[in-house]
């Protein structure tokens, strides 16, 4: 934090304290503290980021509690300096700080649908870098049924994965339903596929991702009970 004392002494100082343990995945929020030692009208707040102008705003009133300010950032490159000055009647305070690097690539859900040849899933890449090799593995309730590699997949591209019905005696069941006029009672059993997604060894800030399906119940023939 640094402030240039004059007529009326002012301060900001910016507070995004993101995890040190992951990356930043976009819009990124960025706040600043600001405040004076004596009310005032008319102050100023503008944030500058690789030191180019791109937002402000005025204040209704400045005093001695603390307000927070907010800019929204669109990251266009995985690292990005970020200023906020507050000017106060002559007065002026600014603080800086390099942002945490952003996420090279963000795997997302993009759709999935199921029937009963299989589940499918599309994966987009928010970017804003293409994705590196990706381990994929399915597991269903909780058991490892594949593995397999998705290849780099460019900013704002797509992948579709299939995992078949045939992977599991489990998932067939639970996607083609009781066969029809089926009698006896049956134990049922809920069905949940698990997609993991894990950055290859040259993508370490890139996030492990996880999505969960539940496709219904599969029907295990017991006895009743009474």
């Amino acid at each position: 934090m640094l402030s240039v004392l004059a007529a009326v002494p002012v301060f900001v100082s910016l507070c995004f304290k993101p995890s040190p343990e992951s990356c930043l995945t976009p819009p990124v929020l960025v706040e600043a503290e600001v405040w004076c030692e004596r009310a005032v009208e008319g102050a100023e707040v503008r944030w500058m980021v690789d030191g180019e102008a791109v937002a402000s705003d005025r204040l209704r009133g400045l005093g001695p509690e603390t307000q927070r300010v907010a800019m929204i950032l669109d990251p266009v490159r995985l690292t990005h300096r970020v200023e906020v000055a507050l000017f106060v009647h002559g007065s002026e305070a600014r603080d800086r700080m390099v942002l945490p690097p952003v996420c090279p690539f963000l795997l997302q859900l993009d759709s999935f649908r199921w029937n009963s040849k299989g589940l499918t899933v599309r994966l987009s890449n928010e970017g804003p870098a293409p994705s590196g090799s990706v381990a994929l593995r399915w597991t269903i309730n909780g058991v490892l049924y594949s593995q397999q590699r998705l290849d780099p997949l460019p900013a704002g591209t797509t992948a579709e994965l299939h995992l078949p019905a045939s992977a599991s005696s489990l998932l067939e069941a639970a996607l083609t339903g009781p066969e029809p006029g089926e009698k006896g009672r049956s134990r049922l059993t809920p069905v949940v596929v698990s997609l993991e997604a894990r950055p290859g060894p040259g993508d370490l800030e890139a996030p492990v991702k996880t999505w969960q399906f539940f496709l219904g119940y599969a029907g295990v023939r017991g006895s009743a009970r009474r």
